[in-house]
């Protein structure tokens, strides 16, 4: 740290480092001691500590202003407290460049890389008027301040810029009182603190400081005797405090530039008389009371950003240099919610522990006696005693019952911004407990308010006028220190019954069916708090209301595609249910069910899935008798999972059953029905089957278009695309497209252009696209459809290599063979990765390589590629599947381009034997046709 004094401090922004920089050159060829920072400071040093000492050692602040310069909080922090600011206009107008405390002083126009020389001698000239006068004395000026310098005071030079420039501001017509300004939060937030640093950085600029505490009226009073004192110490003062204190009060209004800091306001009323009207005093006011009049500014204060507050406890604690400390600083700072009253009080139990006890050992602590912690009282640089848990209590006194009900409630929720439409909607639950509390002192009950929204909303304003909320109209935020305090509070018997009521409160706001688009208005915003609320209440306490929760909390994932974390909540459903249900209850099927779905998409296990489904179906079968409509709904999910298991043939005379079951039913459920028919239509055009599938399609669209079907159905782009993709495999591409790009327009809309189900549209689409011929319009599609994979579920995932595998074979199928290589590669070593290189999967793509390399003439590759896929599948213990006839006709292609006849031969028929299982199937028409211009056989 630097000890030595300067003559002058160059403030700029660092875009304007080289006139800085010719500056300073000249400025010390004249003879001049210049702080510059390029000059002094080097690695490892501490620049917001050099900076901030520059500044206070340097006579004169000599701003280089540009249009750039008042963009820097930095700048500006260097310039306000100043003895002596030459502002030295370099580019843009003065008015636009300089901020309001800035134009009390004269600027000089100049030329910072080349000076004009009348310029340069006008500036010298003020220069060496200034230091020949004698510099301020701090402790000459520094009339009363009540407490010393925070050594640890970090991150707030925005907020004093801020408080500055409004003490300083041109006066207006709002601030008819004078200059008035009011720091406001709720209590923790160093309110005081920064007042007290704001009085040390800008003491040159005042005459005279005075510090009063405000909380009640005997120490105004005191306080203002004690300032008449000060004033006139030669008078007779006597003993009569409230004539010393309208004396000090009078000579307050004069025209002297004075600091007035009234700390821990407790409102606007209660200092009304004692506030300066008139002349030079700027008045300083902190306080927790948020809901000022017009004529007094406010700034409102809020935790420490990250930074600042890994800052405070290393420099509290001295722990600098330590990697793992720094880690665990983060940690802890994140922890306690960044609230500077939290953070000193970790700091000082760790400091006083010794070397050897970390911030690890302190959160380890924490989690232990969360309410010990938080009520170790630290004695600060302000002489603040209180603890965390003590210091709100004052304030919780003032509010009325209908405010520390939702405070209350509001503890059980998470840090996040909680709707207000939750406690509206809930509002008899929430009077249930106002009489829980008592009225604050003289004050009498609330009128009774005949609407909802309006009690609410006072409540609410009870809150934010002492800053223990944040309101935004819609919503409003509580810190998560102050939720830890007011749940402490809630311990006991009646715990458990607020967390019921809050319970029944969520699940009551929040619409069912959470994965349709149409709810997210909602449960986006609910959704964290009711994960919060269901991990904070106890196993045993969770009745039926929280399944519900659970059931929608897992649904909002679903519908959102984050498929892993609707797993989660589907186990911890399904979990819940076991304990909560009979395991032949019907609604453990839909819960089953439920898993089962997310267990298929998200692991692909298929068989655990088919069991856990087929469950489902004879849980519903035993409840409401084999041709329910529920027992429909189960075998729907049954065949998908049967499908997905090659167990095909099976799964779809489990569709056809399900279909059967909606057929006789009267009304069936239009969304339902529409499902069922859309996976038998899939599972037929699998087989080459359009002509079974194009009704069954027809149907489920026809149901969309008659409005049968709700248009926030999110398996609309299913139905839409699977028309399409029939159209265009009949040959009816004009009629195909249209389908293909509705599809695409309802996913992008509805769930939004990055959600995981734009696959299915964008990967359809590409491959109409590249049937057109349009291939670069169709890898257009695939990059798109890339950028979605990726940032779902990552380059390392089964899907993106699909993706890769089918951007290969649209180039090979244009000849572009070169081009084809490097996607299905890559394709390849992710399959190899995530699925292994003995799984089916791995051997598809071996397969197209070697079928690529055989086009490319490349055969010793071609059988390096082909031959272990097809030994793949001639394993035992492999079930052969319709794919593997495919793989066989690729290698009898490869043995009939080498002349190997009798490969060839032997090779053809066992293609042939597993691909006339489909006979309309278009592989199976390609290998036939090729088998008959070499044998002339015509199939049966």
């Amino acid at each position: 740290m630097q000890s030595a004094s300067y003559d002058l401090f160059l403030s700029y922004q660092s875009e304007d480092s080289a006139q800085a920089e010719h500056l300073y050159q000249r400025l010390q060829s004249a003879g001049f001691k210049v702080w510059f920072d390029r000059a002094r400071l080097q690695a490892g040093f501490n620049w917001h500590a050099e900076i901030e000492e520059g500044v206070e050692a340097s006579r004169i602040v000599l701003p280089i202003l540009t249009p750039r310069w008042k963009n820097s909080e930095w700048t500006k922090f260097e310039t306000y407290g100043a003895e002596v600011v030459i502002p030295l206009l370099c580019e843009g107008d003065w008015d636009d460049v300089a901020t309001p405390p800035l134009k009390r002083w004269q600027n000089i126009s100049i030329d910072a890389a080349d000076p004009d020389p009348a310029d340069w001698k006008k500036l010298l000239a003020a220069i060496r008027d200034h230091l020949r006068r004698p510099a301020p004395i701090k402790s000459e000026r520094m009339a009363f301040l009540r407490y010393t310098v925070n050594p640890h005071f970090v991150g707030r030079e925005r907020e004093m810029n801020r408080i500055h420039e409004a003490l300083h501001a041109e006066p207006t017509a709002a601030l008819s009182q004078g200059k008035i300004h009011a720091i406001v939060a709720m209590g923790g937030i160093g309110k005081t603190t920064l007042a007290r640093h704001y009085a040390e950085r800008f003491w040159r600029l005042y005459t005279q400081i005075f510090w009063v505490d405000a909380r009640e009226e005997e120490s105004l009073r005191s306080g203002y005797a004690g300032i008449a004192k000060l004033l006139f110490p030669e008078r007779e003062n006597g003993t009569d405090e409230e004539k010393l204190a309208q004396r000090a009060l009078v000579e307050l209004n004069g025209s002297t530039e004075r600091l007035l800091v009234l700390d821990n306001v407790e409102d606007e009323e209660s200092i009304q008389r004692w506030i300066p009207k008139s002349g030079g005093c700027r008045t300083l006011i902190t306080s927790r009371f948020t809901a000022w009049s017009p004529g007094i500014g406010t700034s409102r204060v809020y935790v420490l950003d990250p930074g600042p507050a890994r800052e405070l406890l290393l420099r509290r604690t001295g722990r600098y240099g330590r990697e793992a400390q720094s880690e665990s600083c983060d940690r802890l700072a994140e922890t306690l919610g960044y609230l500077p009253l939290a953070l000193e009080q970790a700091a000082a139990y760790v400091a006083e522990e010794g070397p050897d006890f970390g911030f690890e050992d302190y959160l380890e602590l924490y989690r232990e006696a969360t309410q010990d912690c938080l009520a170790e009282g630290v004695l600060g640089s302000t002489e603040y005693p209180d603890s965390v848990v003590t210091t709100w209590k004052a304030t919780l006194a003032k509010l009325s019952p209908q405010a520390r009900t939702l405070l209350r409630f509001s503890s059980f929720l998470s840090p996040e911004p909680i709707p207000i439409e939750l406690f509206i909607k809930n509002v008899e639950r929430v009077r249930a407990h106002f009489s829980e509390f008592p009225l604050p002192a003289g004050s009498k009950p609330a009128k009774e308010s005949s609407s909802d929204n309006f009690m609410i909303r006072n409540a609410l304003k009870d809150l934010t006028r002492y800053a223990m909320v944040d309101n935004t109209g819609q919503s409003f935020l509580v810190h998560s220190l102050v939720q830890m305090v007011e749940r402490l509070n809630a311990a006991g018997d009646r715990r458990s019954v607020w967390l019921g009521h809050l319970l029944e409160m969520v699940n009551a706001y929040g619409p069912v069916n959470a994965h349709y688009p149409i709810t997210w208005d909602i449960w986006d915003g609910l959704r964290p708090h009711a994960e919060f609320l269901l991990n904070l209440i106890p196993e045993e306490l969770k009745a039926e209301t929280a399944l519900s929760l659970n059931e929608e909390l897992a649904k909002w994932y679903y519908g959102k595609g984050l498929y892993n974390k609707s797993l989660v909540w589907e186990g911890l459903k399904l979990e819940l249910a076991k304990r909560l249900l009979p395991e032949n209850d019907p609604r453990m099927g839909s819960y089953l069910i439920n898993y089962g779905e997310s267990l298929l998409r998200v692991r692909g296990r298929a068989e655990e899935a088919a069991e856990i489904f087929l469950k489902a179906v004879k849980i519903e079968e035993n409840a409401s008798g084999p041709e329910s409509p529920s027992v429909a709904d189960n075998l729907n999910y049954y065949a998908m999972a049967l499908k997905d298991s090659g167990q095909e043939e099976k799964a779809e005379n489990v569709y056809r059953r399900a279909l059967a079951i909606y057929d006789k039913t009267s009304f069936p459920d239009s969304e339902r029905l529409a499902r069922v028919l859309t996976n038998l239509s899939s599972r037929l055009l699998d087989r080459g089957d359009c002509q079974g599938a194009e009704p069954l399609i027809k149907r489920a669209v026809d149901l969309l278009e008659s409005g049968k079907i709700s248009a926030s159905f999110p398996y609309i782009h299913h139905m839409l695309a699977q028309l399409g993709i029939i159209y265009y495999e009949t040959g009816r591409n004009a009629a195909a497209e249209p389908l293909l790009k509705r599809a695409l327009e309802f996913c992008a809309g509805t769930l939004g252009p990055e959600h995981p189900e734009m696959v299915f549209p964008l990967e359809t689409y590409a491959e109409f696209l590249g049937s057109e011929a349009a291939v670069d319009a169709a890898m257009e599609v695939y990059q798109r459809t890339l950028k979605v994979v990726e940032k779902n579920s990552g380059k390392e995932s089964y899907t993106y290599a699909r993706i890769l595998n089918n951007i290969g074979l649209l180039l090979q199928s244009h000849n572009r063979l070169d081009e084809a290589e490097k996607p299905l590669i890559e394709s390849l070593e992710i399959r190899r990765r995530v699925c292994g290189d003995d799984s089916a999967e791995f051997m598809r793509v071996m397969g197209n390589l070697g079928e690529l390399y055989r086009e490319m003439g490349r055969l010793d590759d071609a059988h390096q590629y082909l031959d272990p896929a097809v030994q793949y599948w001639d394993r035992a213990d492999v079930e052969i599947k319709f794919e593997a006839g495919r793989l066989f006709h690729k290698l009898a292609r490869l043995y009939r381009y080498e002349a190997k006849s009798k490969e060839t031969e032997e090779m053809f028929r066992k293609a042939l034997k597993i691909l006339d299982q489909r006979p309309e199937h278009e592989w199976t028409r390609e290998a036939r046709r090729e088998w008959y211009e070499i044998s002339g056989e015509k199939p049966d």
